[in-house]
C-alpha cells in the first residue's frame, strides 16, 4: 500500500511532521532494539497517539494505518480477539518507526512477522541460558554473598539483586551512589571503607532528575585524565526514559543492552515509572527490574521515604517507610537508608534490607567540596568543620553531635558542649570564629566557627 507523494494517507490524513510517503504498511511488534533512535521512538509514539485522536468515531469507515482502534478492529475482524491496546500502539509505533527510518536515513529496525501457523516460539529460546537443572542451581551456587558492594558478611549491594537508596532530598544520596560509580568504573577503588567490584564493560546512569545537578555533583569527584575512561565506559541518559519502566517492563533491559551496559543506575525511581504507590505500578516495575537482573544487568536505584512520625520527621526503620508499593522494596536484595537534614556534612546509614549481615547504623562525613564521603569514627570537631565550608554554629554543631536524626532541637547544655570542643580548636590554631552581632533588624546572629584549611 502506498500514497503518491505529498498527497493523503488512506483514510484521507496525511502523516505527521511532514513525513508524505508510505512504501508498505508492516505488521507484527516491532524488534526487541527498541531504542536505536530516541527521536525516533517518541515520534512514532506521537504519530500514532495523534492518528487515534484524528481518527476518533471513523474507525469502522476507514482502515488507518496509524490508528491504534483501527489495529484493534482489523485483530477482531481477523480472529485475534484478545489483542489489547498497548499491543495495538506497538504495532503501529513500529510502522511510523520503519517508515521514518527509511526516510530520514537512520537505521532501519523492522519488526518481525507474526506467523499464526508457525508452532515455535523465537521468545522461549531467548530463557534457554536461564534455565540450570536442580543440582546445578541449588549445589553449584557459592556458599557466599557475590558482592558488587562489600565482601564476606558485610555486603551493602549483592550480585544479581538490586541495591536501593533511600532518604530525604539533599541528603547525599547521588553523592554516595556517584562514589560507587566511579569505583564500579575502576576510577577508585572502594567506597566506605568496602570494596566495589570493577565492571568490565560499561555503566548506564539514568540521570532522570535534574541532570545539570548531577553533572555538577560527579564533576567534584574526577580529574581531566579519567576522561578516556569516563568515554568508553560511562553511559549517561538525561531526563526521563523514552517509556515507562512499569508499562513496558522489557524495557529496562533493552536500554541496557543496546548501549552495551551490565550495571543500570536509576537516579531516581520516581522518573522511570509514573504512580509508585498503585500496586499495579510497583508490580510492573518490579517486573522491569527483574527482567533485567536475570539477564545478568547489576542495578542501583535512588528512591524517597515516606514521611512518618510526629510531624512527618520521625526517622524510617521499616521496609514500611519506603515510599510506594510495597513490591518496590520486596523486589530489591538490599535497601540502605540515608537520614539527616539536606545539606548536612554529617548523616546516618541504616539497613532496613539486607543480603548478609546488617551494616551500620553508621555516621557518615560527606565532604562537599571533593564529593567523597567516609565513615565518621567518632565526633571530630575538624572534620566536621572541613567538610562544613560555610561554617559552623555552636548550635548546627550541636544538633549534628546530639540530635543526628532532627527530631528535636539541642538542648542548652548540649549547644554549650559543643562550643566548648569548637573553641578548643580556635585555641589550637585549627578554627577560626567569627564574633556574635546583637540587635538589628534580623536579631541575634551567632559566632560561626570556619576550619582553617
Amino acid at each position: 500500500m502506498s500514497a503518491a507523494k505529498n498527497g493523503p494517507l488512506p483514510g484521507g490524513y496525511y502523516m505527521p511532521d511532514g513525513m508524505d510517503e508510505v512504501e508498505d504498511w508492516a505488521y507484527g511488534l516491532p524488534d526487541t532494539r527498541a531504542f536505536k533512535d530516541e527521536m525516533l521512538e517518541r515520534r512514532a509514539l506521537h504519530a500514532a497517539d495523534q492518528a487515534e485522536a484524528a481518527h476518533a468515531g471513523r474507525h469502522g469507515q476507514h482502515d488507518h494505518p496509524w490508528c491504534v482502534q483501527c489495529e484493534m478492529r482489523r485483530a477482531r475482524e481477523s480472529g485475534n480477539d484478545h489483542q489489547d491496546y498497548e499491543n495495538s500502539q506497538w504495532e503501529c509505533r513500529g510502522r511510523v518507526r520503519n517508515y521514518m527510518a527509511r526516510h530520514k536515513g537512520l537505521t532501519l529496525i523492522r519488526p518481525k512477522k507474526a506467523d499464526a501457523e508457525d508452532s515455535s516460539d523465537p521468545a522461549v529460546e531467548d530463557f534457554s541460558g536461564r534455565v540450570l537443572t536442580g543440582g546445578t542451581f541449588i549445589l553449584d551456587a557459592p556458599t557466599d554473598v557475590p558482592a558488587v558492594w562489600g565482601s564476606g558478611d558485610s555486603v551493602l549491594w549483592a550480585r544479581g539483586e538490586s541495591l536501593m537508596l533511600v532518604g530525604p532530598p539533599g541528603v547525599g544520596k547521588s553523592t554516595l551512589a556517584q562514589q560507587v560509580l566511579l569505583a564500579r568504573l575502576g576510577i577508585t577503588a572502594s567506597v566506605l571503607d568496602q570494596n566495589v567490584e570493577p565492571t568490565g564493560s560499561k555503566v548506564l546512569y539514568l540521570a532522570c532528575d535534574r541532570p545539570p545537578q548531577i553533572a555538577r555533583s560527579l564533576h567534584r569527584m574526577v580529574k581531566p585524565i579519567d576522561r578516556s575512561v569516563l568515554d568508553q565506559r560511562l553511559v549517561v541518559w538525561k531526563g526521563p526514559p523514552p517509556v515507562d519502566f512499569a508499562k513496558y517492563p522489557k524495557a529496562l533491559l533493552q536500554l541496557a543492552q543496546h548501549y552495551g551496559a551490565d550495571t543500570v543506575i536509576v537516579d531516581s525511581l520516581k522518573d522511570v515509572a509514573i504512580g509508585l504507590s498503585e500496586d499495579a505500578v510497583g508490580a510492573g516495575y518490579n517486573n522491569a527490574r527483574q527482567h533485567a537482573l536475570a539477564a545478568g544487568v547489576e542495578i542501583m536505584e535512588l528512591h524517597h521515604q515516606t514521611k512518618r512520625g510526629a510531624g512527618g520527621v520521625g526517622k524510617p526503620n521499616t521496609l514500611a517507610d519506603v515510599y510506594g508499593s510495597a513490591w518496590i522494596s520486596a523486589g530489591a536484595g538490599s535497601v540502605v537508608l540515608l537520614w539527616g537534614q539536606a545539606g548536612d556534612p554529617v548523616v546516618q546509614l541504616s539497613h532496613l534490607k539486607q543480603p548478609a549481615d546488617t551494616i551500620g547504623p553508621l555516621d557518615l562525613l560527606h565532604d562537599h567540596v571533593e564529593g567523597a564521603t567516609r565513615i565518621k569514627s567518632d565526633t571530630d570537631p575538624l572534620q566536621v568543620l572541613r567538610a562544613h565550608k560555610d561554617g559552623l554554629t555552636a548550635a548546627m554543631y550541636a544538633r549534628l553531635l546530639f540530635v543526628p536524626d532532627g527530631t528535636r532541637q539541642p538542648k542548652d547544655n548540649e549547644i554549650e558542649k559543643a562550643r566548648r570542643k569548637l573553641d578548643g580548636l580556635v585555641r589550637k590554631g585549627f578554627a577560626g570564629r567569627t564574633e556574635p552581632l546583637f540587635g538589628g533588624s534580623a536579631g541575634t546572629s551567632p559566632a560561626t566557627y570556619l576550619a582553617v584549611m
